[in-house]
């Protein structure tokens, strides 16, 4: 029996999200991009339990829904996170670059979705295709 008037002191469905991304090793770059897609506000500095939680309730469902359910969308974006959150973890001391346009050899200039320096040179640059064939065919 629930009384009308009485405070409820359970958690809320942000703080249970919040809950479970704190032990997730999310880079800021992705709490940005996502903070962006949803309008939310994010703190620039401090815990990762607090910057979650200066985040509105979109981006934190959006955040639940691509890292802890792992659900797929029609474009491709929640596998794009979780690519870029990959490959950040294995660049954790270099810096990490999305939408980077890099010249060519032929002085052509590309965009990539990302790109990974380390003491100002290019040491990786990453696509991934969330859909259909694989980017390269195999010619046998």
């Amino acid at each position: 029996m629930v009384k009308k008037g009485f405070p409820s002191f359970g958690i809320t469905q942000s703080g249970a999200f919040v809950a479970a991304l704190k032990n997730y090793n999310l880079p800021d770059f992705i709490l940005g991009l996502v903070a962006k897609d949803c309008n939310s506000d994010l703190l620039e500095r401090g815990r990762i339990d607090d910057r979650l939680s200066s985040m509105n309730d979109a981006s934190l469902e959006l955040l639940h829904k691509v890292f802890v359910e792992c659900e797929e969308d029609v474009d491709g974006k929640y596998a794009q996170y979780r690519f870029f959150a990959y490959v950040s973890s294995m660049y954790h001391k270099c810096e990490v670059f999305i939408n980077e346009t890099i010249p060519g050899k032929s002085g052509t200039s590309h965009k990539i979705p990302i790109a990974v320096k380390n003491n100002g040179m290019y040491i990786a640059v990453g696509f991934n295709k969330s859909k259909g064939h694989s980017v390269s065919k195999k010619t046998s």
